[in-house]
């Protein structure tokens, strides 16, 4: 049963308006700058811990370019995303002003007199304005960014430095690292928290960083995984730092995972994450990344195998009709027809739209897959 039946987005990125309705498998395809990563973000952002915006110099651009508002739903979970405090029309709106001005006086009491830390909240309202996040009614995080796009946020601090004429540049930058987000829970908020779903994600920047040291159990999973596949010639067993081969008579060889290519570190890491994401959500940018054709043919079956296996839902993009041939195809042998489902995206006149296919209707039109890859 898959973990998220339903989302709703609204003015998030570059999406300005989607009611999507995934399936247990969700293969995302469609040319660079459709929204097909931005989905994948929508729902890390709802579910997961980390709701941090991509930039901290321009957070606001987690909100359409059109809106002042963003929201994200699925049930009981609910995320919304403001511009600035000031946007906020609700009652919470004075209390989360209150709390940001704490923690503001918190961050510079050391440097300041208490007589002028009051002066320096007005002027940091002057000067900044305040991405807020309201996750599920209670749950406040706020980034606070230039007013005036030509500086970033330290040449702002240092227009300030004349509240603290003693701390040089490096005092400074810690105190922005201090000041890079504020995070609180509302006490006037009543409502209850929802219950928790996992996200483990895989994106270009950790596609390569599996470990199997905080999780050694996984090892003897990911051995069975090599082992049946034949990923390894003369595999013989895995440890935390690298690979054991059998090169006979008694002969054992120790090769580091460093040792071995982009395209081997990229699969394990598919796997590994595979199996943390048990009965819990996968988002795979770009799955094709780094893997040679014959590693793609072999992820198709384990994809399908543990995602049924640790009831993983998987959301995964691709540029790859070699990728969207063997999924299909995986899908067809494994009878996946009703857990299946591939969406185009398109960017047409500056609004973006989705077309969803059934695993039997796009195995009928897979050869027009082909040609909008090619950008035909």
């Amino acid at each position: 049963m898959p973990k998220l039946k339903e989302i709703n987005i609204f003015h998030f990125k570059g999406i300005q308006k989607m009611e999507y309705h995934p399936k247990q498998i969700n293969l995302l395809i469609g040319k660079n700058n459709t929204g097909k990563t931005t989905l994948l973000s929508a729902i890390n952002c709802l579910f997961s811990r980390d709701i941090s915006p991509d930039s901290f110099e321009s957070p606001e651009y987690e909100i359409n370019i059109n809106s002042k508002i963003a929201r994200i739903s699925s049930g009981d979970h609910d995320i919304t995303i403001y511009r600035d405090i000031v946007d906020i029309d609700s009652k919470v709106k004075n209390e989360i002003i209150q709390e940001v001005n704490k923690k503001i006086k918190k961050i510079f009491s050391k440097e300041l007199d208490d007589n002028k830390t009051d002066d320096l909240c007005n002027s940091i309202f002057n000067n900044f304005r305040f991405l807020t996040l309201i996750k599920n009614h209670k749950h406040v995080e706020v980034f606070p960014y230039s007013k005036n796009y030509k500086k970033n946020r330290i040449q702002n601090l240092e227009s300030l430095k004349k509240y603290f004429p003693d701390v040089d540049r490096r005092g400074l930058i810690h105190l922005l690292f201090e000041f890079s987000s504020i995070e609180f829970n509302l006490s006037s908020s009543t409502q209850k928290n929802p219950k928790k779903i996992k996200v483990v994600s895989i994106y270009h920047e950790n596609k390569l960083d599996f470990s199997f040291h905080e999780n050694s159990d996984n090892i003897l999973k990911v051995e069975g995984i090599i082992k049946e596949n034949n990923i390894i010639k003369n595999f013989e067993r895995l440890t935390e730092d690298g690979v054991l081969l059998n090169e006979g008579e008694k002969k054992i060889k120790y090769l580091p995972y460093a040792y071995y290519g982009d395209g081997f570190k990229s699969l394990l890491t598919i796997i590994t994450k595979l199996i943390e994401a048990k009965n819990g959500i996968l988002l795979i940018e770009e799955i094709e990344n780094h893997l040679h054709p014959g590693y793609i043919t072999i992820l198709g079956d384990i994809l399908f195998k543990l995602s049924n296996e640790y009831k993983v839902q998987v959301f995964m993009t691709t540029h790859s009709f070699d990728l969207i041939k063997e999924v299909l195809l995986c899908g067809k042998n494994n009878k996946m027809g009703e857990k299946f489902l591939i969406s185009k995206f398109v960017l047409d006149d500056g609004k973006i739209s989705r077309y969803d296919y059934s695993l039997e209707q796009a195995l009928k039109i897979s050869d027009n897959f082909a040609l909008d890859l090619r950008g035909v």
